[in-house]
């Protein structure tokens, strides 16, 4: 299960499911060479064997973030209180990284509270 992100699949984080078929096609994502230089190299590869291959597209359900979100990008205004995962994509200062994640762990004991 993959995200749609607005524009394309979002391979950042998915769930997979423990069978042969998913390690074929990790094998062949793996495989696509020609994207290795790509700045989403993996996402891209994925992308294309996505497009070409009606075999992957079978086995590959893409869902709209917020409809499963587990990909919520806070500094994109798209998190919600309880989302499963946060991602900060494109966070590459470790200064801002760090801020970002005490902010959002420290709501976690309270959203936990709410939960039990």
């Amino acid at each position: 299960m993959l995200l749609d992100a607005k524009n394309h699949v979002n391979t950042g984080n998915f769930l997979l499911r423990n069978h042969c078929s998913t390690f074929e096609m990790l094998n062949r994502i793996w495989e696509q060479t020609q994207f290795t230089n790509h700045p989403w190299w993996e996402n891209k590869a994925f992308i294309d064997l996505l497009e070409k291959d009606s075999q992957i597209r079978q086995q590959t359900m893409v869902v709209a973030n917020r409809q499963m979100p587990f990909n919520s990008y806070p500094h994109h205004s798209d998190y919600v209180e309880g989302d499963f995962i946060i991602h900060f994509a494109g966070v590459h200062d470790l200064g801002r990284l760090e801020q970002l994640t005490t902010q959002y762990y420290r709501s976690l004991p309270t959203q936990l509270e709410r939960a039990s």
